[in-house]
């Protein structure tokens, strides 16, 4: 993947953060807790009535499709 398709509007995704998570726990063996605050800042950014990604459309204008 060309990494400058790689952009934080990326991690909207639940796809993208599950694999990024796995690939994180793989490494240590464990959640750390940057892994568990990752999660509760995630899930406070999507929240729909107060969430930052929702509330900020522009970002889908930085998705780009990565090809398989």
């Amino acid at each position: 993947m060309d990494p400058s398709l790689l952009t934080f509007a990326v991690m909207i995704f639940p796809q993208v953060c599950d694999w990024y998570l796995q690939w994180r726990e793989r490494r240590h063996g464990f959640y750390t807790t940057w892994e568990i605050d990752l999660l509760s800042i995630a899930a406070a950014f999507c929240r729909e009535e107060t969430g930052w990604l929702r509330q900020t459309l522009s970002m889908a204008g930085s998705l780009k499709e990565i090809e398989d």
